[in-house]
Order: structure tokens, then sequence, then C-alpha cells
């Protein structure tokens, strides 16, 4: 592609590749979406190694070197695109600590040794019930909810902690009378503001 030899080539993949890892959390993880961490590695990782294999292998090297288009060999690159692309998730989900779902229990929790997080009231503007919950992500976790439960979905109150297990748990016990389906509670606007006190 830059006409060098195979040392200086290789320093460009390399740099290719950084670009793609910054686009992957940039950019796909703003729109693609898949529910859950394990999701997102498997099937996320896959989409997003297919994509570059496709937009780089086939179409844009070609391109630059007068090569047709569009081959769609498989191969050793196919496969290393494939690989690319779980690992890649597999480490941007894994360090940014987002909601963990094993393959057995799919928790919707984060199973980690740092309690530290924030704990949110989201209200669902049909039900007018609001949810108590703790998030290491608060993006992802709206997202998520959103999915699941619909666009209405919005934050009313979030506060980052040094313990949100510890935090949530106080909370759910505070407004335990209120409860209406497990983190579920029916609170007036008042405590939705002012609920983290």
């Amino acid at each position: 592609m830059v006409g060098a030899g195979a040392l200086s080539g290789f320093f460009v993949h390399i740099i290719i590749s950084m670009i793609i890892g910054t686009l992957y959390t940039g950019a796909f993880l703003n729109y693609v979406e898949l529910g859950n961490a394990f999701m997102n590695v498997v099937a996320g990782g896959l989409i997003y190694g297919l994509i570059w294999w496709l937009i780089g292998t086939n179409i844009i090297m070609p391109a630059l070197t007068g090569d047709p288009v569009l081959q769609l060999t498989l191969g050793p690159i196919f496969y290393g695109h494939i690989i690319f692309g779980h690992m890649l998730a597999f480490l941007v989900i894994r360090n940014r600590e987002w909601e963990y779902v094993s393959v057995r229990s799919y928790a919707k929790l984060p199973k980690s040794k740092h309690p530290a997080g924030f704990v949110y009231f989201i209200f669902d503007s049909i039900s007018q019930l609001t949810k108590i919950g703790r998030t290491v992500e608060p993006k992802q976790r709206l997202r998520q909810l959103r999915q699941e439960h619909g666009e209405h979905l919005e934050y009313k109150s979030l506060r980052k902690t040094e313990n949100a297990p510890k935090e949530e748990k106080r909370l759910h016990e505070k407004f335990r009378s209120r409860r209406k389906d497990g983190e579920w509670f029916d609170l007036d606007e008042e405590e939705t503001i002012h609920n983290l006190n």
C-alpha cells in the first residue's frame, strides 16, 4: 500500500489497527448494543471483524493496489480479522468493567472486587415507576434498559459512590414499602429528585 519494505508495512498495519480500535470504542459501541457483555464480545466482535475484513481487505486495499475488489476469499486474513474483532471487544468490555454476564447465569450486575460505581434512579414515564439500581457505565445501562422497556426511560438521579452495592441496598431498604416489582418503586417527584440523601 505504501510501497515500502515489510518492516514499514508492519508499522503501518499497527497504526491502522489502532485507528480501527479507536473507531470500535468511539463509534461502533454507540450504535451496536447487543444486550449484555457476553453477546457484545461474541457477536459484536464477530460483526466488527467482518466489517473490517470486508472494507479493508476486500475494498480499500484492492482499490489502492489496483486489484479487483470484493473477491471475498476465505483464508488467514479472514480469520485474523475475526480473531482481532473478538480480542478487541473482549479487552474493551473487560477493561471498562461493563456489566458482566456469564454464559451460565446471565447475571446483570458486574461481579467486581471493586465496589465503586454509580447508583441511579431511572423513571418510566409510562408506568410512572422508578428503578433504583447500580452500574459502572451509566450510558450503557440506560441504553440496555431502553432496549428492554422502551425509549421513555430517563435518569432522574445519578450519583457516583465508592460502594455502589451498599448504597443500592440502603436505598432499596429505605423505599421497601414503595416497592412494586423487583427494583421498581412507586416514588413521587420529590422522592425521585432528593432520593440520594
